[in-house]
């Protein structure tokens, strides 16, 4: 399950915490920071041991937030250095780089312009 997959039961059911076990202890920070954003509780290493799960969850259940320490280390220098910048926007402004954020990806999503004719 992708750890942003606990958007939807942390929405619908706000007094039931979501803990992220996880084997992956590299640099998805996406998918950890989905996971934060989307109401997570808690983000584990499965190489936990034990005891440290059932206190894990134990906190979660109790209202605490936790991380791993390898998972802190890394909210804490991304709150440091700021989000990763696509070395492809690197050259542009601030204020590109918001616009260019603005402009759907997905060719199902709307247009910001019209289609031209023909």
């Amino acid at each position: 399950m992708h750890p942003a997959a606990c958007s939807e039961p942390c929405s619908a059911h706000p007094d039931i915490a979501c803990l992220i076990l996880t084997s992956y202890d590299d640099d998805d920070d996406e998918a950890l920071f989905s996971a934060i954003m989307a109401g997570a509780a808690g983000y584990v290493l499965k190489e936990i041991r034990g005891n440290d799960l059932v206190s894990a969850i134990r906190a979660a259940a109790a209202g605490q937030s936790l991380l791993s320490p390898s998972v802190t280390r890394r909210v804490l220098e991304r709150m440091r250095e700021g989000p990763k910048t696509d070395p492809a926007l690197a050259s542009l402004s601030a204020r590109e780089r918001a616009r260019a954020a603005a402009v759907p990806l997905s060719p199902r999503a709307s247009r910001p312009w019209p289609r031209r004719a023909g």
